[in-house]
């Protein structure tokens, strides 16, 4: 099944995306979500775009991007929660610990790792999987054919961006600072080993 899904931004920007054709969008809420401050969204925003998105058809996922303190674990299962009697059909997680949480107070959630865990490997996938993963973002840099063996080994849901970084730069999401603007060089050596100077 492919499923097209847009970064929500502001709620206009959720809305108008669900409006234009998109089956889903990622909000991200108040200090939980890593995006910049404008994009992030009050719990009363997040009600109402998680509520435009079910009653068009549509879904809307929670981005919480965020590595909670000991004191915010609490706090962070009580957003979940919120968000999941809204009517999320997801969240992205990039902290190991707080997939295991989700997955054992919410057996039956869409968790998906998050581009900021910064995957690189088929082991790393097999890692977010034990945790309670069951959507993974793949590297930028793979191919068709790096998808295929993915999908052949491991039982998860594969979720690629579409977009061009500048001067077709890569970018190790999750592990860097602005790699796609620093991109100087690249190749693969006689070993196999890409190697991406700048990223």
């Amino acid at each position: 099944m492919v499923n097209l899904m847009a970064p929500g931004g502001t709620k206009q920007m959720a809305i108008d995306a669900l409006e234009c054709g998109a089956d889903s969008v990622f909000i991200g809420p108040k200090g939980w979500s890593r995006r910049p401050v404008s994009d992030e969204l009050t719990d009363l925003e997040m009600k109402e775009v998680i509520q435009f998105a079910g009653n068009t058809g549509k879904e809307a996922r929670i981005a919480i991007n965020v590595m909670p303190c000991p004191d915010e674990i609490p706090l962070f299962l009580h957003k979940v929660e919120q968000y999941f009697a809204w009517g999320a059909a997801g969240v992205m997680i990039c902290d190991p610990g707080c997939i295991h949480l989700v997955r054992e107070h919410f057996p039956d959630a869409d968790i998906h790792v998050s581009v900021t865990a910064g995957l690189f490997n088929i082991e790393d996938i097999h890692f977010y999987r034990s945790m309670g993963a069951n959507l993974v973002i793949i590297p930028y840099r793979w191919g068709v054919a790096e998808m295929e063996q993915v999908r052949n080994k491991i039982k998860v849901g594969l979720e690629a961006f579409l977009f061009q970084t500048p001067h077709r730069g890569w970018i190790c999401p999750g592990r860097c600072w602005s790699s796609s603007y620093l991109n100087i060089d690249r190749w693969v050596d006689e070993e196999g080993k890409d190697h991406c100077i700048g990223s």
